[in-house]
């Protein structure tokens, strides 16, 4: 919704494309990795703090 200088509020629609389908492979490299994620199969947490900007 979009208000104007007016105080009018308009409504405003948008198309979103319609997903694209996902490959067999990428869902399966998914499966694998929140299955490895649940079993505790994970890296070392990485540090992000060189992009904190501080």
């Amino acid at each position: 919704m979009q208000i104007l200088d007016t105080k009018k509020r308009i409504k405003i629609f948008r198309e979103f494309p319609l997903p694209v389908e996902i490959s067999a492979n990428t869902l399966s490299m998914m499966d694998k990795s929140v299955d490895n994620l649940k079993a505790g199969i994970v890296s070392e947490p990485v540090d992000l703090s060189d992009f904190s900007g501080e």
